[in-house]
């Protein structure tokens, strides 16, 4: 069984907690979260998630997908996660297969960040490519600076 909620449900205080704490300590029920894209639902303009849930389970982990970025799903992506679905596998940016201990250190705080991180990508810089722009920038900077002084003196 599956249901989409919002995604603050994952982290709210209150009553939410109390909900969470009871689904996966008591019930042990709640398999799978997955974070949607803030444009799945163009009505809502919100992040939702949607939960997935699987009765009489006898694992203890919560497996975690953050597709908040991806555009649209394909045939591709969707193979993907069923097969990261399928081998419970932890993928830096992506998927966490979390024990419940942890969850509970968190205080059944579902929300994924605390349990994926996001992969940043590292960017090397062409320091040659920079200093040969900005000798021509440079260069361009004095011929405008000697055709303002002409237009000035003229």
């Amino acid at each position: 069984m599956a249901a989409v909620f919002p995604g603050a449900m994952l982290y709210r205080e209150g009553r939410e907690a109390q909900i969470r704490k009871y689904l996966v300590e008591e019930l042990n029920c709640l398999d799978t979260i997955m974070l949607l894209p803030d444009s799945i639902f163009h009505s809502i303009g919100q992040a939702e998630a949607i939960l997935f849930f699987q009765m009489n389970r006898e694992r203890k982990d919560i497996l975690f997908f953050d597709c908040s970025e991806i555009e649209s799903l394909d045939k591709e992506q969707i193979d993907t996660i069923d097969q990261l679905w399928s081998e419970r596998k932890t993928i830096p940016g992506l998927c966490a297969c979390v024990e419940r201990d942890e969850i509970e250190k968190n205080e059944y705080n579902l929300n994924l960040p605390r349990y994926i991180t996001k992969v940043v990508k590292e960017t090397a810089i062409d320091m040659e490519k920079v200093r040969h722009e900005s000798g021509k920038l440079s260069r361009n900077c004095r011929k405008l600076k000697t055709a303002s002084q002409f237009i000035v003196e003229s």
